[in-house]
């Protein structure tokens, strides 16, 4: 078994569906499954989302409950650009397992996203000059990685793929490209703790000698009635919703004066939730999203994950939702704790990030989840369009 700690739930599906393409079983849980059977076993703690205090307690607990399944990998999926509390969690993980030594290597260089000469960098510019500098949570302000890591003197180091690697502490490894990704396996042993972005999993599958056998899923058919709900701050994650809507999508903004009041029994949210529900009726589907003219902040993400989770919760206490699309980790995880969704398995990888998955216990409940970063596959949100193949699991 290969057991990933994921810090943000998009991250977790985004390697379920590599499971699929690599012909693995895949479960994605909430808690460590000690009876799981799966090939991978993905444990999406949300801790990206929560006060660092609370964020090193769930991964204190979650690395201390992984000696009973005795994996052949431990991986610590982190965000390819950073954001969270990436240090504080690999240090509990490092010291939990027992291990004298972490290699974190998070670019994606498929992406565009390289670390050159201790910088990080989104197709050859400063990250920092991106819209990343606007997230609401995490905002990149420097491009330096040990500044991105908030790490002080001597807590990483920042290493080139031909520099050896130090028998202990923390190591940034440096990528440019593909070529670079499978050096930086070959100089992991037993006592590394391998930590990183989706590209740097993909690497060590291959170096463990596990190669792609099922090509990728493609197009499936939306089962309906559906709910899109973006929580995502990423401002092309926005710019496609208002295109969706343009393009007959229907979509419900959330008032920009709910998320000042917050509340649930504020008329606004009462209207907005029935007008969702409209939607579902006449279309079979809707959409609820932050209106792209709202400038959010920390608190704000937290209003508004909260609400739209309230909303989805509502919504389906009203009408059977058979399939939810959910965009940003920290939203698609408020989802699920009110759902009350414990345990998914990946059926289906639409596109790059993008993962349909069937919920435990339900054939006729999915959620297609991908990061606010990546890109929906338009053909899946439109009719029209031919169905995929699934693979049904359960364990």
């Amino acid at each position: 078994m290969i057991v990933v700690i994921a810090d943000d739930l998009t991250g977790a599906a985004e390697l379920g569906g590599f499971a699929l393409r690599y012909g693995l079983t895949a479960e994605i849980t909430t808690k460590v499954n000690p009876a799981s059977k799966a090939d991978l076993l993905i444990i999406a703690t949300d801790t990206r989302s929560l006060p660092r205090e609370q964020a090193e307690a769930v991964t204190e607990q979650v690395s201390s409950e992984l000696a009973s399944l005795k994996p052949r990998l431990v991986f610590k999926k982190v965000d390819s650009v950073l954001r969270g509390h990436v240090l504080a969690e690999i240090n509990i993980q490092k010291e939990k397992l027992n291990l004298p030594k972490a290699l974190i290597v998070p670019a994606n260089p498929g992406l565009g996203r390289t670390v050159v000469d201790g910088t990080y960098l989104l197709h050859g510019s400063p990250l920092h000059l991106s819209s990343f500098s606007q997230d609401p949570e995490f905002p990149i302000r420097s491009s330096l990685v040990p500044h991105m890591l908030y790490a002080a003197d001597g807590d990483v180091q920042v290493l080139k793929v031909h520099e050896p690697m130090p028998a202990k502490g923390i190591v940034v490894g440096e990528v440019k490209d593909a070529a670079d990704l499978a050096a930086w396996c070959s100089k992991v042993d037993e006592g590394t703790l391998v930590a990183g972005a989706a590209e740097f999993f993909t690497a060590l599958l291959e170096s463990l000698h596990i190669k792609p056998s099922i090509p990728a899923n493609g197009i499936g058919k939306l089962q309906l009635p559906a709910l899109m709900i973006c929580g995502s701050a990423f401002h092309k994650s926005r710019a496609f919703i208002a295109q969706m809507k343009q393009e007959g999508f229907p979509v419900n903004y959330m008032p920009p004066a709910l998320i000042r009041s917050g509340k649930t029994n504020d008329p606004l949210f009462i209207e907005w939730v029935e007008d969702a529900i409209q939607n579902l009726e006449t279309f079979g589907k809707a959409g609820l999203a932050v209106h792209p003219d709202v400038q959010e902040n920390r608190q704000d993400a937290l209003v508004i994950r909260t609400l739209m989770a309230e909303a989805a919760a509502c919504i389906n206490k009203h009408m059977h939702i058979e399939e939810f699309l959910l965009e940003g980790g920290s939203t698609a995880a408020a989802v699920i704790r009110l759902l009350n969704i414990k345990t998914l398995y990946p059926v289906a990888s639409l596109a790059p990030g993008v993962t349909r998955m069937r919920v435990k216990g339900s054939y006729d409940l999915y959620l297609t989840l991908k990061p606010g970063s990546y890109e929906w596959p338009q053909a899946y949100l439109l009719p029209g369009r031919k169905n995929g193949a699934e693979q049904k699991t359960d364990y």
